[in-house]
């Protein structure tokens, strides 16, 4: 039979494994090896002694293993949108299982970065990855293509809609066949800057797009603030689909899970000690 301190350490094994299997979080962890590491050791039946870290080392470990491929792969949705033009944006796009810089649920507006590769199948799911340069595809431009300043900043002012340098030029709140009009030609600006176009026509409302990006301050700079490509793969067989570009968000608050671990590991942390002052 089990003694009490048995119940307790099985007991708190088991909870440490539920809580995990619920939040899918590597700080959980990084918080559980934390908390092992000050407790020393726990009594077993029959009079030996083993640390409890070693314990739950291993679970985690093991939890760790079994859901990496969880945690590794982030996935969105790709749908047409309401101002889609030709073959290229305005996309609608919601991250569906996120990063640390892309949160759950997250939706945006995107377009796309590569000329020869198409997003025809709308409401289909994709993995992606995170990046600062296209990558396997594009009619110009080496792999890996990294983003153009010009781009990103062209795309950081798109994303503040009426308050940013576009709204000049760009039909925020107009009717959707105009928005839709302006949807293709600051695509086609974009495709410019990442050299897959190589020309545009001088008058055009893309080229004035590309006028007030070499104008920019952040091409002045070199910098992609904090505007990053997602490299899109199809989940069927992984294979590279196409690369679009977002405004990544603030970093995402702990999970309820990790919260809860963190309290039962303080929880029991003080129960261990009370033991060993008796």
């Amino acid at each position: 039979m089990f003694c009490g301190a048995d119940l307790v350490n099985y007991f708190f094994v088991a909870m440490v494994c539920c809580v995990w299997g619920f939040n899918f979080a590597g700080n959980s962890v990084v918080y559980v090896i934390n908390v092992i590491s000050e407790v020393n050791v726990v009594s077993f039946h029959g009079g030996g002694k083993m640390k409890i870290s070693k314990i739950l080392s291993a679970v985690c470990l093991f939890l760790m293993i079994t859901t990496s491929s969880l945690m590794a792969t982030p996935t969105l949705k790709i749908d047409q949108g309401l101002y889609q033009s030709g073959s290229g944006g305005e996309f609608a796009a919601t991250v569906l299982n996120g990063t640390a810089s892309l949160d759950d649920g997250y939706g945006f507006q995107t377009f796309c970065l590569e000329k020869n590769e198409y997003l025809s199948n709308y409401g289909s799911t994709y993995y992606f990855q995170v990046n600062t340069a296209a990558v396997a595809g594009g009619s110009g431009g080496p792999s890996p293509d990294p983003l153009d300043s010009r781009t990103a900043w062209l795309y950081n002012e798109f994303t503040k809609g009426t308050t940013g340098a576009l709204s000049s030029l760009y039909d925020f709140g107009g009717t959707v066949n105009a928005r839709t009009s302006d949807a293709g030609q600051l695509q086609n600006a974009l495709w410019y800057l990442e050299g897959e176009l190589t020309s545009l026509n001088s008058t055009s409302e893309a080229q004035q797009y590309v006028n007030m990006a070499n104008a920019s301050d952040w091409y002045a700079e070199g910098t992609i603030g904090d505007i990053r490509v997602l490299n899109l793969y199809r989940m069927s067989d992984g294979a590279n689909v196409q690369d679009v570009i977002v405004k990544t968000t603030p970093a995402a608050v702990p999970a309820p899970g990790a919260l809860l671990l963190s309290a039962m590991g303080t929880t029991i942390v003080g129960y261990f000690r009370r033991r060993r002052a008796v």
